[in-house]
């Protein structure tokens, strides 16, 4: 028998699942209403404000019977729409607040290592001036993994800032000079 001695056991419910901490990655920033953007949808707080604004505009439109009533139905049913994904975006920002405040100390930390490691790969200002900088070099870095670390310092230094902490998030401070 090809199965001698050995005992198969069918994937189960893993118990200890629940036990293991979750992996601390951006990717916990990430909801729904993302929509597969490159940067969740508390990075760009004006954009939420100004989508707020509309709402509240539609909502007072509404109350004050400033909407013709052949266009009543439409225009209700475009509030709800607009309600609702004003209610995700801000749930999206309370998900952030909540990740951030769970482990202020390793986001930080996190952001901080992300800045070394951008501050370490990128030429300084001086040598961009100069022209002593190959370009190809440059853009090979960038697929390699830099783009990446941007990219997951902007969102943790947004975050930080959406949960209250006053925090940077422009890459171009850690240029050296």
């Amino acid at each position: 028998m090809a199965n001698d001695g050995h005992i198969i056991i069918k994937g189960g419910k893993d118990e200890d699942a629940d036990k293991k901490p979750k992996k601390k990655d951006i990717v916990r920033f990430f909801t729904a209403v993302d929509k597969g953007s490159s940067r969740p949808a508390f990075c760009l707080p004006s954009q939420i404000e100004r989508y707020r604004e509309d709402v509240g505009k539609m909502e007072k439109a509404i109350e004050m019977g400033q909407v013709q009533p052949e266009r009543k139905l439409a225009f209700e049913q475009k509030y709800k729409q607009k309600k609702g994904r004003l209610d995700q975006l801000e749930e999206n920002q309370d998900n952030a607040k909540k990740i951030i405040s769970s482990d202020p100390d390793y986001w930080s930390k996190r952001r901080e290592e992300l800045a070394g490691e951008i501050r370490a790969a990128t030429p300084s200002r001086r040598d961009i001036k100069k022209r002593h900088v190959n370009p190809h070099k440059i853009i090979r870095m960038e697929k390699d993994g830099l783009e990446r670390k941007k990219q997951e310092y902007i969102i943790i230094s947004r975050a930080m800032k959406t949960a209250g902490h006053d925090v940077d998030s422009d890459i171009s401070f850690l240029e050296r000079d």
